[in-house]
């Protein structure tokens, strides 16, 4: 009986460490309603790729770090192509590349002259190139795919807090928010000189209260969380001031702790709420449409979101920071989204939140 005891005990862990294919039943909104979000895949460290993975973390012969298992998770890209990029600000600070292709995890910014101390939001080229912000160091690093480092923007002269990177190519144009500098700085790709600086501290439109994540859409526009302001704002390509959205509020489509934002290929804009624990999703004119998540633990559940990404194939990512790991959603792209499908979810930060400075919040 022991025999059959042991023996089954070992199949389920080998079952458990190779994950990858995991079936979730998460669609948003639920069903009777067309499903416009499906839960495809949550990662959470290496052991989802090797066999031994689950037999370690139970016997001990790999710590959690040797493991590559998430710890706090910031911000995540994806190049569409099976790469996904996650940074971790535990020790030792690193980016961690699952790679979905060959199914196995690897580290960039752990050693050499690109050792990274407080990596945090980043930003992908079209080549493949991975642009890293390091809160500490105070500059922005260029990975190549393999991990070779290409290059760094930026000094403590040029930027105080950068928490965020994004990657404008038709223009050779680096974007990266720095948070205690409240402004968004603008590098050129070439000489890696800064170009031009977009906005300063205020709480007028094109002003900013510690921003917190930048991304550029297919036409250039600069979108920015503007997350003390509770609002982002949108620039077009020289940097001018178009538009501003949100506000405080625990009403749907308001704002207690916005952090991440992105664009998926319909130009619908996602801004993910660390105080709310979901991503809304707005129309070009700030029309709130659906949102995606709540408080808790479960598969489709958040615990106070960071960073948040959409690839080429329309695949949303989302850091889930405090249940350690990311969440990866298809959009399945149903006629235009309306107001009927945004009565789903619950809009409400957690009982006594109270807004944070974001840079101290990391």
């Amino acid at each position: 009986m022991k025999r059959i005891t042991i023996v089954a005990v070992f199949a389920a862990l080998l079952a458990c460490a190779h994950s990858t294919n995991q079936k979730y039943d998460v669609v948003v909104p639920p069903p009777p309603e067309p499903a416009r979000y499906k839960l495809e895949h949550i990662y959470t460290g290496s052991a989802e790729y090797e066999k031994s993975g689950a037999l370690d973390a139970v016997f001990g012969s790999k710590t959690a770090a040797e493991q590559h298992q998430l710890f706090k998770p910031m911000d995540v890209a994806s190049n569409g192509k099976g790469l996904v990029y996650i940074s971790d600000t535990a020790k030792p600070p690193r980016i961690e590349v699952f790679d979905e292709v060959k199914h196995e995890v690897r580290l960039i910014g752990v050693e050499g002259e690109g050792r990274l101390v407080l990596p945090l939001g980043m930003g992908l080229d079209p080549d493949g190139n991975l642009f890293v912000a390091d809160g500490k160091l105070r500059q922005v690093f260029e990975f190549a795919p393999d991990g070779k480092l290409l290059g760094v923007f930026g000094s403590k002269e040029s930027l105080e807090t950068p928490v965020d990177a994004a990657v404008d190519p038709q223009r050779k144009l680096l974007y990266v928010a720095d948070s205690k500098g409240h402004r968004v700085q603008v590098f050129s790709l070439v000489d890696k000189k800064l170009v031009r600086t977009i906005g300063e501290r205020g709480n007028d439109p094109g002003k900013f209260n510690y921003p917190s994540s930048v991304t550029i859409g297919k036409d250039g526009k600069v979108y920015v969380v503007d997350s003390l302001n509770f609002r982002y704002q949108v620039f077009d390509a020289e940097g001018k001031f178009l538009l501003t959205h949100g506000l405080i509020g625990q009403e749907p489509g308001s704002f207690a702790r916005p952090k991440g934002i992105a664009l998926d290929s319909e130009n619908h804009v996602y801004v993910s709420d660390a105080a709310f624990c979901n991503v809304q999703v707005f129309d070009q004119e700030g029309k709130l449409l659906i949102w995606l998540g709540a408080p808790g633990s479960k598969p489709g559940d958040f615990q106070l979101i960071e960073g948040i990404s959409i690839d080429s194939t329309d695949h949303l990512f989302v850091v889930d920071q405090m249940n350690h790991r990311v969440q990866r959603y298809a959009y399945l792209k149903q006629p235009a989204i309306g107001a009927a499908a945004a009565v789903v979810g619950a809009v409400a930060p957690a009982v006594g939140e109270k807004p944070q400075d974001p840079v101290v919040a990391r």
